[in-house]
């Protein structure tokens, strides 16, 4: 198997470490089955927003509380 993957390497002028394991992985499991199950997450209200104040605000509350 791992002749295999690097004769594939070679064809596909890849040398690389990670692509023979990459190869090697294809080999072992050619296909990936999906997972059954799929989560319904909540919906976002709002969207995130990126805010060092409300950061800061809770890091002072912390250590108040201390």
């Amino acid at each position: 198997m791992v002749q295999t993957a690097c004769e594939l390497a070679v064809a596909q002028n890849s040398m690389r470490l990670h692509g023979i394991f990459n190869l090697i992985n294809q080999l072992v499991e050619p296909f990936i089955t999906p997972l059954s199950e799929t989560y319904a997450y909540p919906q976002l209200i709002l969207p995130p927003e990126a805010s060092c104040k409300r950061y800061e605000a809770l890091c002072s509350a912390e250590e108040a509380a201390e």
